[in-house]
This record gives C-alpha cells, structure tokens and sequence, in this order.
C-alpha cells in the first residue's frame, strides 16, 4: 500500500492553474470512512482513507485493515444514535 501527499506543500498558493489542478484532481479520488471507537458522550472516531484515481480497492482493503484491526464498533453507533 503506498502512502503519499495528494499535493506539493504550498501548491494551492503557487497560482490559479494549481488551484484548479488540486480541485480537479480531488473530485477523481476515491474515500472511504471508517468508525474506529466511541469515545464519552457517544462520540464516534474514524479514519478516513483516501486513495489516488481509480483507486477503490485501496480504500476497501485499507478499511478492512482499519476494521479488523479496531473491531469497528457498529453496535455502539447504533446505540448512540438512538
């Protein structure tokens, strides 16, 4: 699995262009959000995975790390939301 900045630190104060670049390239990442606790006051945490384009099986096989890994508390969301 490969780890890497989305974008140059300082890139969206170069110019226009680069501000469009990251805009446009972050409407093509995939993501995907995974509970990981419930902390006092029924307070979810999560991760949020982000992959590059078209990288969908990266975020599904990351989450399922992060949901092994933390035994995502869905009964405890439940709870809390109700």
């Amino acid at each position: 699995m490969l780890t890497m900045l989305p974008y140059r630190a300082g890139q969206d104060t170069e110019s226009v262009e680069a501000m469009e670049e990251m805009i446009n390239a972050a409407f093509c990442m995939a993501a995907i959000s995974v509970p990981t606790n419930v902390r006092e006051l029924n307070i979810p945490q999560g991760a949020q995975v982000i992959s590059p384009r078209y990288g969908e099986d990266y975020c599904f096989e990351a989450a399922q790390v992060l949901e092994d890994a933390f035994v995502c508390p869905n009964d405890e969301l439940l709870d809390a939301t109700l």
